[in-house]
């Protein structure tokens, strides 16, 4: 079984590195991004299994 890829949206750098880090330890793939445009080229191609984002992005 692949690992399971998680998209991490956050605008905050530092809430983005915390997630991503944790995890990655955790054995998840981690695609951090910072900004919708990015986070809607990641989904509009499918990639990912979860998707955590910040409320407010």
């Amino acid at each position: 079984m692949s690992k399971r890829t998680i998209l991490v949206a956050d605008d905050d750098a530092s809430i983005r590195l915390v997630l991503s880090q944790a995890l990655t330890r955790a054995g998840y793939d981690v695609l951090p991004m910072s900004n919708i445009a990015t986070l809607w080229n990641h989904v509009s191609r499918g990639e990912g299994d979860l998707l955590i984002t910040d409320v407010m992005m």
